[in-house]
């Protein structure tokens, strides 16, 4: 005997079912929805990605401000040398123990979630300093020039720190005399050689080693201000708003 679909469905359970066209046209219409949804998706996942690293700068700030109110205005720069080397930034705030510069005591603790002196999202991505003892140079970057910045001159805030013996120090800056503090940029996402750097400078030529700020976040930059304000900056915006003449884009590219 030969089966029909009368065989199997009532005329109206025939009526309520798909065709290999329309199930074709519904599936065609959830891709185009698709293509059209996710890439709002992937922008709203990096602006709060964004979002994170301004909160994670703007505590920084705040521990370089309490930091010049307990030492009489003066803060360490990017690097700063105490005992037999110079030592990255962020070690005199994240209470570094057992180790050089503190001679095994505990160093200032202003900022107890060392996390905050990194962006998350680009390498090294991991934990600053689990055990105390790891490398802590790979961070947010901290203004490496002491000249001319955004059109200020910063010679009587800022400057070189040698040693006695004329061993280079790192910078010292006054914060009190840093003028218009609300046009320097002081923090901002940066990299050198695929990873996070302690500095950037604002040259209008690259600088040697590379120390420049990085677009990461949707081809924007967060540069957090000496007044504690954070802007997210395009690269076409940086020279404008922080006087920063070079950076990388978000996949590396030098502009």
């Amino acid at each position: 005997m030969k089966l029909t679909l009368n065989d199997f469905f009532s005329p109206r359970e025939k009526k309520n079912m798909f065709t290999l066209i329309e199930l074709l046209v519904v599936i065609a219409i959830i891709a185009i929805l698709a293509s059209l949804l996710l890439p709002a998706l992937r922008s709203a996942r990096e602006a709060v990605k964004g979002i994170d690293c301004a909160s994670n700068q703007r505590q920084v700030m705040i521990a370089y401000l309490q930091y010049s109110d307990d030492y009489n205005d003066f803060v360490p720069g990017y690097q700063f040398r105490r005992t037999w080397a110079e030592w990255p930034w962020c070690v005199y705030f994240i209470g570094w123990k057992n180790c050089d510069p503190f001679g095994g005591s505990a160093g200032p603790d202003y900022l107890r979630n060392r996390t905050v002196v990194r962006c998350p999202y680009f390498p090294p991505t991991k934990a600053i300093l689990e055990n105390d003892s790891g490398p802590a140079w790979y961070t947010y970057g901290v203004l490496g020039s002491y000249g001319t910045v955004n059109g200020l001159d910063l010679s009587k805030a800022g400057r070189g720190y040698f040693e006695p013996n004329g061993s280079w120090g790192g910078h010292i800056w006054n914060m009190k005399k840093i003028p218009a503090p609300e046009k320097i940029p002081w923090i901002a996402d940066s990299a050198t050689g695929g990873q996070q750097s302690d500095m950037f400078s604002v040259s209008s030529t690259w600088p040697a080693g590379g120390y420049a700020v990085m677009t990461r976040h949707n081809e924007r930059a967060n540069v957090t201000f000496v007044d504690g304000h954070v802007d997210q900056l395009k690269g076409t915006e940086l020279n404008g708003a922080a006087g920063i003449g070079r950076y990388y884009t978000g996949t590396g590219a030098k502009r």
